[in-house]
């Protein structure tokens, strides 16, 4: 591959093909991994769901065993409060809520939910808290909390959103940021530094010897493995640190 890139390269027509062509591959790859950067995510029942904000919702979707798994989260009511949390998931499961929400403050408040006109639940939420639903007493409220999965089905007939995970949507709770910017900016530092080692090979090399060694050539050794840093080594480098920084998350609420 190298080597017709560089018969290419001596080529004025193949030149501008070859660099028309790297310069497309960075263009899609940098718009693919800048989109999933700003990615912001949530996880629901073992699955990832990727967050879209729409002018009258907010939409959760995701996708387990290649059926699609939605919920869509409506603005609370301007006069009444009430948020609605649909969940729209496989086996042809439905589920819409109503919730109200009377916040104390951005951790804790008063909930209430009720499916077809009727309340299944009235009492706290606390999300700096360990346990993150309570009572009307202030006591802690633990509904399905533990749930058994079997043969890897997280959706069975008798599955049932819990009052937690239905809270947390209508609130915006554990909604993460995709993208670490640290690793991206080690990424364009090595980067750099490989660009300048292909350019000047002998810099790094004479700027680590000219104060103990006079006229310092480098070693076979030296040049098999600078090269072996160039086609191996720092292209690995560059990837592990792309891909750590897409994958790391940091919480927005």
């Amino acid at each position: 591959m190298l080597k017709l890139i560089k018969i290419l390269w001596k080529n004025k027509v193949g030149k501008i093909g070859v660099l028309v062509l790297i310069t497309t591959v960075i263009g899609v790859f940098s718009s693919w991994y800048i989109k999933i950067f700003n990615q912001n995510i949530k996880y629901f029942n073992g699955g990832e769901l990727l967050q879209i904000n729409l002018v009258e919702s907010t939409k959760y979707e995701g996708n387990y065993l290649g059926e699609t798994v939605l919920v869509n989260v409506k603005n609370a009511n301007e006069k009444t409060g009430e948020v609605i949390v649909e969940y729209t998931l496989p086996n042809n499961l439905y589920f819409r809520y109503s919730v109200f929400i009377e916040k104390e403050n951005e951790d804790q408040g008063r909930v209430r939910i009720l499916q077809d006109n009727k309340e299944i639940y009235n009492g706290f939420y606390n999300y700096s808290s360990p346990v993150f639903l309570y009572n009307k007493n202030k006591e802690p409220y633990t509904d399905n909390i533990v749930r058994y999965i079997v043969n890897n089905e997280y959706y069975p007939d008798d599955y049932i959103p819990s009052v937690s995970s239905t809270v947390k949507f209508a609130v915006g709770y554990g909604v993460e940021k995709r993208g670490e910017i640290y690793p991206v900016i080690m990424f364009f530092i090595v980067l750099v530094i490989l660009l300048i080692d292909i350019k000047f090979p002998l810099l790094f090399f004479k700027l680590h010897n000219f104060m103990s060694v006079r006229d310092p050539e480098p070693s076979d050794f030296y040049i098999f493995m600078q090269k072996l840093g160039w086609y191996i080594i720092y292209p690995i480098c560059l990837i592990v640190l792309l891909f750590m920084g897409i994958m790391g998350k940091n919480v927005v609420r």
